[in-house]
């Protein structure tokens, strides 16, 4: 009974002295995951600039590097098929993909090849 308690008690000191441990390493914890966070989007980012340079130069066609939200990370697309989705969906009710917005996502893009 007493082995009982005192483990109940060990566990019940340790989760305390886990809270305060956080509690004051909580603003360098925050900042290390900022700094984690930005160097996997710049790392990201440098993988989109290189795979749109390399469809460049293997398809001659123009590619755009934009950020995809649903997955977090840069992603280099042909501004051909994005032509063809808007082409595919005119006259289509709630489209998505007009040309307007492709000239929009061009503008807003971080690199465009050619």
């Amino acid at each position: 009974m007493t082995t009982r308690i005192l483990s109940v008690l060990g566990v019940l000191l340790v989760t305390y002295l886990v809270s305060v441990l956080l509690s004051l390493f909580k603003t360098p914890i925050r900042a290390w995951a900022m700094r984690l966070s930005a160097r996997l989007k710049i790392q990201s980012l440098r993988k989109a600039i290189a795979k749109a340079d390399e469809i460049q130069r293997t398809t001659g066609r123009k590619c755009l590097v934009v950020f995809n939200k649903s997955s977090n990370e840069y992603e280099a697309i042909e501004k051909k098929i994005l032509k063809r989705v808007a082409n595919n969906t005119k006259g289509k009710p709630g489209r998505v993909f007009t040309h307007d917005r492709i000239k929009l996502m061009q503008k807003k893009s971080l690199y465009v090849t050619r």
